[in-house]
């Protein structure tokens, strides 16, 4: 919602003859920071630490700074590190050169901004569906366990006090 948001203030702000001459443009050569690449190592590092070593006490303390460094870390590691390893495969030589490698890099490279994107996106969903789906699953488990010991029997009557009174 918020990159749609975004995306209507950018488009707003633009000329309609600028976003008719966007896609002519020639695309530039993405770039990566070495900045942004060590930050994206540890703010997921930091994330999934807090993650792990959290018990029922600091679960509150926590749970959103984890989730926020998990977020922006995976984004700088789709952006940034993508870029640096392709970079990467470009600089070795004896890769580079051999058979296809040349475009299939190339073409990498250059789309790799449009998909970074796309696959934060995919990520961040698939994490929030694989993380809804076991703690559902965690609870009925609980449920069950908690009601089987409360209840052992396959069938059981409850007569309230008072209920047959004449």
């Amino acid at each position: 919602m918020i990159l749609t948001i975004y995306s209507l203030f950018r488009i707003k702000k633009s000329e309609i003859i600028d976003l008719i001459q966007a896609a002519a443009k020639p695309k530039t050569m993405p770039k990566f920071s070495w900045v942004l690449v060590a930050l994206s190592v540890i703010c997921i590092t930091a994330g999934y630490f807090m993650a792990y070593t959290a018990n029922s006490e600091t679960l509150g303390i926590y749970f959103f700074p984890s989730i926020f460094f998990v977020i922006v870390g995976t984004y700088f590691l789709f952006t940034q590190s993508s870029v640096l390893i392709l970079k990467g495969l470009q600089n070795r030589k004896s890769f580079f050169y051999s058979r296809i490698n040349m475009i299939a890099v190339s073409q990498m490279l250059y789309k790799i901004k449009e998909n970074a994107r796309m696959l934060f996106t995919v990520t961040m969903l698939s994490a929030v569906v694989l993380t809804a789906t076991g703690t559902v699953y965690i609870f009925l488990q609980n449920e069950m366990s908690l009601t089987l010991s409360r209840i052992p029997q396959s069938i059981s009557f409850v007569e309230k006090a008072g209920a047959f009174m004449m």
